[in-house]
C-alpha cells in the first residue's frame, strides 16, 4: 500500500508468510471497517487477474501477510 500524497510505501502485502506477493494484476481493492467503530479500518480486501479475493488484516506492520485467500 502506498501513501496517496507522496507514493512512499506503506506496507507490503504478503500472500504467504514465505514472501510470496500477489503475481498478478490487482484490479479492485476495498477496505473493510470494525462493526462498531467506523473509524477504524478491519481489513484491506483485493481481487484481480488471479481470480482469488485476498484478504488482509490492517495492521501498522511493514510486511503483512494475507489472512484468507478465498475462489
Amino acid at each position: 500500500m502506498w501513501n496517496f500524497s507522496n507514493g512512499q510505501c506503506l506496507t507490503e502485502l504478503l500472500l504467504d508468510e514465505d514472501g510470496h506477493h500477489v503475481d498478478k494484476e490487482i484490479t479492485g481493492v476495498a477496505c473493510a471497517f470494525e462493526p462498531n467503530d467506523e473509524d477504524k479500518m478491519a481489513h484491506v480486501i483485493a481481487v484481480g487477474w488471479d481470480k482469488q479475493i485476498h484478504i488482509w488484516a490492517d495492521e501498522k506492520e511493514e510486511e503483512v501477510v494475507g489472512i484468507k485467500n478465498l475462489p
